[in-house]
């Protein structure tokens, strides 16, 4: 129908070598910035005004350690130096101003984040594995061990939305979300792709 996305790309590895293994954020972040430009070209191409911002979701565990979530986000900025100062946000039960590193994060509201597109990281908990609406997740990267059915297939069901509800013909990439899960049960995730 073209309301999911077509091609779930899954990168779960055996072994992680921390909480915040640098080559899979700069993984992620390579495909933000990716998806970035190819979303920009398509919306140029066709001249319309159905721009599509994609978000990253870099989600934590429940006691996250504030300094390897700044050393992710150092990473997410070398790795694309060109994405903007204050794009970052996150979704914690604090509800309040967090500082992750040298990152000061201003928290949004779950619900916000869609309509606000100045939010191109997201860091976050629990908070999207049920009842979150975010079309324009189109990258995850998930620090946070999973192995319940139930829990990966909200979890997934939150990344698999198509941006624009409609099947992008001629580009695979724009009908692909990635999802790097190291943590996340592999035979279990393969299980709810299936």
């Amino acid at each position: 129908s073209g309301l999911l996305k077509d091609t779930i790309a899954l990168d779960i590895p055996d072994q992680v070598a921390g909480d915040f293994d640098t080559v899979l954020v700069r993984r992620a972040a390579d495909r933000l910035r990716d998806a970035t430009a190819q979303w920009k070209a398509y919306t140029e191409h066709q001249g319309s005004g159905e721009a599509v911002t994609p978000l990253m979701v870099l989600q934590v565990p429940n006691k996250p350690n504030h300094n390897e979530i700044g050393r992710a986000l150092d990473v997410i900025a070398k790795q694309w130096p060109d994405l903007p100062a204050g794009s970052v946000a996150h979704v914690f039960g604090e509800h309040s101003t967090q500082t992750f590193g040298s990152h000061t994060v201003p928290y949004i509201e779950p619900q916000r984040v869609q309509g606000d597109t100045w939010v191109r990281v997201l860091v976050c908990k629990d908070a999207i594995s049920t009842g979150w609406d975010c079309p324009r997740a189109e990258v995850m990267v998930s620090f946070r061990p999973a192995k319940d059915q139930t829990y990966i297939a909200q979890m997934l069901g939150r990344m698999v939305r198509s941006p624009l509800a409609r099947r992008i013909p001629g580009d695979d990439r724009l009908n692909t979300v990635d999802c790097l899960l190291p943590k996340f049960d592999k035979k279990t995730v393969e299980a709810v792709v299936k």
